[in-house]
C-alpha cells in the first residue's frame, strides 16, 4: 500500500527543486512501445506510446534509472517519490519541519 503523503509535501518538494535548481527528474525514452486505449468524444482508439526511464539530475551529475515505465500514474508517482526523497534530506525540509514542530510545542498551548 502506498504511504500517505500530505499533498503539500509533494508541492513543496517540487517547488524546492525548481527554486534551488538542485534537482531535476524527468522521463526519457527507453526504447520499445506500449499501447494505451484512450477515449476522445466517445471514440475509443489505441495509441502507441514509448516506454520511459527516469533521468535524475543532481547538481552536475546525471543518472538514468534502470526501471522501464509505461506512461501512466506509476511513472509520475515515481517522479514525485524522487522529489520527496531529496527534499526530505534537504536543509529546507529540516527548517520546515522545525517550524511545524514549534507550532505544536507545549509552550504554544500554555503548559509549563
Amino acid at each position: 500500500m502506498k504511504e500517505l503523503i500530505p499533498e503539500i509535501h509533494i508541492t513543496m518538494s517540487k517547488s524546492w527543486a525548481l527554486r534551488t535548481k538542485s534537482l531535476k527528474v524527468y522521463p526519457i525514452p527507453a526504447g520499445g512501445n506500449h499501447t494505451l486505449r484512450i477515449s476522445n468524444n466517445g471514440k475509443v482508439k489505441n495509441v502507441s506510446l514509448p516506454n520511459m526511464k527516469l533521468m535524475v539530475e543532481i547538481g552536475n551529475g546525471k543518472h538514468i534509472g534502470k526501471t522501464i515505465y509505461k506512461q501512466n500514474n506509476e511513472l509520475y508517482d515515481k517522479m514525485e517519490e524522487m522529489y520527496l526523497h531529496y527534499w526530505y534530506k534537504s536543509e529546507d525540509f529540516r527548517e520546515y519541519n522545525n517550524k511545524q514542530n514549534d507550532r505544536y510545542d507545549s509552550k504554544t498551548f500554555g503548559s509549563k
